[in-house]
């Protein structure tokens, strides 16, 4: 019968020869961890400690107003929840790439048919896919059947207007 790292923890300190510095070298653990072995209050207190911090460190997402959490520098929690972090994080990165980019910069001049894309691309590229997560990206736009071209931005000028 196996005899768990605290129970051996509390023999050996209830025995009175070791202290729990001793008892950390004996099992191989942290002094501090020997220390909560030793004494399951103070243990306890330390888990209540550390909720009631966390509890602290929570706020709301700017996107979408979900709960955040303490984000792990400083003090602060983060601005955003973990979903509309991932999300915006996954926006910033569309159209990044090198064969994302021999797309776009074909396009770019003049409208291509599938096959044309097709044939940029190196081999092994996967252009249906690219081509789907293009135009879901909206950084292409299906001009007819198998006709693909470099979607209209609106210019700067649009934006200050609206």
């Amino acid at each position: 019968m196996s005899v768990s790292l605290q129970e051996r923890a509390r023999e050996l300190y209830a025995s009175g020869a070791f202290g729990h510095r001793q008892i950390a070298k004996e099992l191989g653990v942290s002094p501090s961890t020997a220390l909560r072995y030793v004494n399951p209050a103070l243990a306890e207190r330390g888990r209540k400690l550390s909720s009631a911090a966390k509890q602290r460190r929570r706020g709301t997402c700017e996107s979408c107003g979900a709960e955040t959490r303490y984000n792990g520098h400083g003090r602060g929690t983060s601005e955003r929840c973990l979903a509309c972090a991932y999300k915006r994080q996954a926006l910033a990165k569309r159209g990044q790439g090198e064969t994302v980019g021999m797309v776009l910069t074909a396009l770019a001049e003049r409208p291509h048919r599938f096959t044309e894309i097709r044939d940029l691309l190196p081999v092994g590229s996967y252009t249906p896919t690219l081509i789907n997560r293009l135009l879901r990206y909206g950084l292409i736009e299906r001009r007819e059947r198998g006709v693909y071209a470099l979607a209209i931005q609106p210019s700067e000028s649009d934006d200050e207007r609206n």
